[in-house]
């Protein structure tokens, strides 16, 4: 039997389904959002993927908007937060170009 240190290297290839749209990424210089009373800001301190992340800084009824085109074949939105703990909620409407936004906001 063999004995000693060993190093293997496995080469892994991973790809994102095609079937999802990335809306934002926050790298570079645009957040691709406007704001009404916020602040908004790109962070490279509290990132989930990538190297940077939107940090808004509000006021009460602040609010974001930014305009997507989305598929039929995309039927989730998919968010990471990071809380500052001071107990607001977050919510989100989303509505169709030539709709009103949607009665049933998220978090239901």
């Amino acid at each position: 039997m063999a004995s000693g240190n060993y190093a293997v290297t496995i080469s892994v290839s991973v790809t994102a389904p095609a079937k999802y749209t990335l809306l934002s990424d926050f790298e570079g210089s645009d957040p691709g959002f406007s704001a009404q009373n916020a602040t908004l800001s790109l962070n490279d301190t509290q990132v989930r993927y990538g190297s940077q992340s939107l940090q808004v800084a509000y006021q009460n009824d602040a609010k974001l908007t930014a305009s997507r085109t989305l598929t039929q074949a995309d039927r989730y939105v998919s968010l990471w937060v990071y809380g500052d703990g001071s107990g607001s909620i977050l919510s989100a409407a989303f509505s169709y170009e030539d709709a009103p936004p949607s009665p049933n906001p998220w978090p239901p």
